[in-house]
Formats: C-alpha cells, structure tokens, sequence
C-alpha cells in the first residue's frame, strides 16, 4: 500500500504482482517509462491530475477490463469500460460494439458533435468502407433505430422499426453514384423492413429502389396512390390540393387544382396553363367536361371566348395517304346503332393533300359502318341512296343560291297576295325551246328554255336569279301554270272560231 509516491525516484521499473492502490494523490512532472507496464488484474485510480506529459516509449498491456469510477464527474459508478476486445462501453461495463453508449435515463444517451469556431462547416460523421475489391451495390454503413413489442420477450423480439442505409449504387471510376434508402418495419416480422424511400443519383424513389425519372411511384401489392388531404373544412371554390408546374425564376406556369364544387363533399379538377396560370379545363363533380369555362352543362362543353374565326375543336390524327380517314364516332357504348363522321383524305379523288366529310351510320347486326352522305373537297354532296330511293310524287327539293336545300310547297297555307296571272299565250309564243349539253355533263342532250330570254320576255316570275341579280335558272314547275293560262286563252279563240 502506497500513501504517496514521488516519481523522480522511479526511473527503470514497477512490477506489481498484486494491486497498486493509491488512496491519496499521485503527482509528479513528468512519467518517463522506457520499459513495460504488465498489468494483469485491475488498475482502479481515483483521481488522475497529471500536469505535464506522459511519454510510453514501449506498449502498456491491460490482460483484464480497464474500467475508471469516473473522469472529472466524480460519480460512483463505472463511466467507461475498454474490454479485452478493444470494445469501449460508455455507460456500460459489457460493451458489445466497438463503441456502445448506454443509459437508464428517459431520452438518453445523446450523442454531441459540436463545433465552437468562426468557419462556415461543422463536424462531419463519416461512414468508410474501404474494400479492396468495391462492386456495386456494396452496402457502405447503416443506421438502426430498434426496439421491443409491447408483448415480446427481450432480446429474442428486437425489431428494426426504421433503418437508414447507404449503398454504392456504382463504383465506376470518375461515373460514382451513391444510393440512401429509407426503410420501415412492415409488420411482417422482426427483419422484414420494406424500402419506402430511396435516393438513388438525382431520382427518388418511393417503393422502389431503382427509380428511373426524378420522381418514381411504385406499388408491388396494388395501386399506386399518391393522396393531397386537406385537414380543415372547405368552402365551394376552395382548393384540397394543388400541383403546379414552375419555372427557373420560380414563376407558376401550370397546375391542377383539387376544386371544391360543394363545400366539404363534392370536388372536380381545374386545369391550369399559361403565363397567368388562367384556368383553361374543369372536370365537374357530376363527370362534365368543360373547356373555356368552369360550369359545364353537358359531358362535352366548348367554349371559345374571343371573337374572329375560332377553331373549338381539332380532331385529327397521324394517318396519311389515299383513303386515310380519322372518325368521330356518336352513338351507345355497344357500338350497335353508333354513327361516325369522318375526314378521309383524298375521300374524292381531289388529288393532294384534300379531304372530304363522310357521315355514317352502323348496319344492323354487320359489325361495319355503311356511308350515308359525303361532303366532297370542293363543296359537292352525295347522298348515296337518295338516287335509289324512288318516288312517283313530283319534285319538292329546291336549292337557293347560298346552297340552302328548301321544301317546295304549294298549299295556300304558304301563299300570300294570291291573284289573277297576266301572262299567257302572247308571253308563251315569245320563248324559244332548245336543245343543248350542259358543261358538266359530257354529250347528254337536254331540252329546255333559256333564263335570259325568259327574263326578256318579261316572265321574271319564273326566273331565278343569282347573288349578282344575274338570271340563273328556271322554275320549270311553276311554268305549268304560265302554259295552264296560255291554254285557256288559246282555248277561248278556239271556241269563238267554233260559234262564229
């Protein structure tokens, strides 16, 4: 037992074989061993206040557990424990990690990187893995937050509730990507952690650890949802969530609006584009559709808002050459007793880049569109079945400069100012018949009247004219009655030569 020791009187060397216990102070300048320290039962000092320096030349060897009662916390009980193993315990005397901290004390151990100085960074905490052979994927350092069940049985029933783990996604020279992913305990059992999160280069990764795009959704056991939630009530027009689409100066380009349609319960969709981010689309509660305007009233609801020739609509699609078509289809869900309007590309030989509008409609029961009326390239109708579809009634159809198609009538329910004709025979003797081709009509031969020579025989009331007041073409079925007039008159001299 040793109540003091002066070190200047111990220069070569100390060889314990039982216990060195200094009750009172060990001071001194300076230690200077050039020889070794053996130590193989437990060194346990109260205090250490050394002043100078301590200088080991050779190697000091602890067989057993280096432990101290405390440094500078004057606490009675074991602060830090350095094993056999090289293991250091703070708080422990068994540590079972290189470094293992360890506390009874709600929210404790913490652990303090502090950095007190005028520069710009703090402390860094580094995971290297220094492999001789690196390859992808390697897994650099991990970070485990775990604990207990509420019924299990310690240790058996540790769960890694949450783990954060660093990989080398690729180790290729001067093309290094690195890999964090987030993993949460899935309820499985004990090891089963999901990766929910990943940062893989410049993509995340939310259910997959290979995202490909700067954002990646991805969902092995279902749907893939992503939910915005508004957590306080919603008045009509208020938004439950937004995603917008910015600029590099940070200015709103674009958007789509979760819309409240009615209060809390009912929601549609607006679409936003442009400089302002001026609403252009809103999909209502009810299913409408509705472009240019926020309340549509049917599936489909258009509104161009500006004046001058607008286009509303422009349905095409990527198909060219002779026959091309691209249909709009109207009718039920089944198909049966749908119909379809079409632009087919050179649909009438017009050469080059001409289209002409079919109309059809589907056949009963034959699976296939059978065409109803075409709208040529140059303004020409066809209506294929109306030559087919006879009738013995007279001709009722007339077609007015502008192109309108008109039901002719003869009812005095559609007559006004109804008198007496004057033109008669006198007025008939003065036309001339003819015979001619017409321009269109290659070398059939018709029989007819001239407007013109009509029109000078002062019959304008048989006469069509143009939109220049030029004459243009014949009311033939309305001359019955100029021939009606001319044969009465004829009659009368008739019967007059008969009683002369």
């Amino acid at each position: 037992m040793t109540r003091a020791a002066n070190l200047s009187k111990i220069v070569t060397d100390a060889n314990l074989e039982g216990t060195l216990d200094v009750t009172g102070v060990l001071t001194g300048t300076s230690l200077d061993i050039s020889g070794n320290i053996d130590v193989d039962g437990i060194t346990n000092l109260d205090v250490v206040d050394i002043d100078g320096a301590v200088d080991m030349a050779s190697t000091l060897t602890v067989a057993g557990a280096f432990t101290s009662l405390g440094i500078d916390d004057n606490a009675n009980a074991v602060a830090i424990t350095i094993d056999s193993s090289e293991q250091i315990g703070i708080g422990t005397t068994s540590p079972s990690q290189l470094l293992h901290l360890k506390s009874t004390t709600n929210a404790k151990p913490n652990l303090l990187i502090e950095t007190e100085n005028a520069g710009a960074n703090g402390g860094r905490l580094d995971f290297l893995h220094k492999s001789s052979s690196p390859a992808d994927e390697d897994l650099l350092g991990d970070i485990t937050f775990g604990g207990y069940s509420d019924d299990g049985t310690p240790p058996s029933d540790f769960a890694r509730y949450v783990m954060i783990k660093a990989f080398a996604a690729d180790v290729s020279n001067n093309a290094e990507k690195g890999r964090l992913t987030f993993s949460l305990h899935n309820g499985a059992s004990n090891e089963n952690n999901v990766d929910v999160l990943t940062l893989n280069g410049d993509k995340t990764g939310i259910g997959t650890t290979a995202p490909d795009t700067l954002f990646h959704l991805s969902n092995t056991s279902g749907d893939t949802t992503m939910r915005l939630t508004r957590s306080n009530s919603a008045s009509t027009g208020n938004n439950f969530g937004t995603i917008e689409f910015e600029n590099s100066a940070d200015t709103v380009l674009a958007s789509i609006k979760g819309k409240s349609m009615s209060g809390n319960t009912e929601a549609g969709l607006a679409f936003s584009s442009g400089g302002g981010n001026t609403e252009r689309m809103r999909l209502d509660n009810s299913g409408n559709l509705g472009i240019g305007l926020t309340a549509p009233t049917s599936s489909l609801h258009v509104l161009k808002n500006s004046g001058g020739e607008q286009t509303v609509a422009n349905f095409s699609a990527h198909n060219y050459g002779d026959a091309a078509a691209t249909y709009i289809q109207i009718g039920t869900e089944h198909g049966d007793g749908s119909s379809r309007i079409g632009s087919i590309n050179n649909g009438d030989s017009g050469g080059g880049n001409t289209s002409a509008l079919v109309f059809e409609t589907h056949a009963p029961s034959s699976g296939v569109f059978t065409e109803r009326m075409r709208i040529r390239h140059d303004g020409r109708v066809n209506i294929p079945n109306a030559y087919t579809e006879t009738t013995g009634n007279s001709a009722n159809l007339f077609v007015d400069t502008d192109g309108r198609l008109i039901r002719a009538t003869s009812s005095e329910r559609y007559k006004n100012t109804i008198t007496d004709a004057t033109h008669g025979l006198a007025e008939v003797l003065k036309l001339r018949s003819v015979t001619y081709k017409g321009n269109n009509d290659g070398d059939t031969v018709f029989g007819g009247l001239i407007a013109e020579e009509v029109h000078k025989a002062g019959l304008t009331e048989f006469v069509q004219y143009n939109e220049a007041n030029e004459p243009d073409a014949l009311a033939y079925a309305n001359m019955v009655s100029l021939c009606i007039k001319a044969i009465q008159e004829l009659s009368a001299k008739v019967t007059a030569l008969e009683n002369a």
